[in-house]
């Protein structure tokens, strides 16, 4: 955990709840719509418990090891040429030059 994640992470609920509040009567009925916002909290709080429970107890997994180093790694890519970088999105995981090309920038 870094200190933008505690600047970042309070826009990011905000921003979610806001596009909620807008949303919520255009997916709910009389019926669910008292369910709606306590549903997304407590979806939300699940997430970040299982964010939570990968990074401090399990130091890791699939999910968190993408999201620290291989978006980084597309990010940085297409940073260096926009055209490997879209190709890295856009591949269908056959990786026939791409991945040596990535490689080639490390």
């Amino acid at each position: 955990m870094e200190l933008r994640d505690f600047i970042v992470t309070p826009i990011v609920l905000f921003l979610v709840y806001a596009l909620a509040y807008w949303i919520r009567p255009k997916v709910t009925d009389a019926n669910t719509r008292k369910f709606f916002f306590p549903a997304l909290t407590l979806k939300i709080i699940g997430a970040l418990a299982v964010g939570f429970i990968y990074q401090f107890y399990y130091d890791g997994g699939d999910t968190f090891n993408y999201h620290t180093y291989g978006s980084r790694i597309i990010w940085e890519a297409f940073i260096d040429d926009p055209g490997t970088g879209l190709r890295l999105i856009f591949s269908d995981n056959t990786f026939k030059g791409d991945f040596f090309l990535l490689m080639s920038l490390y």
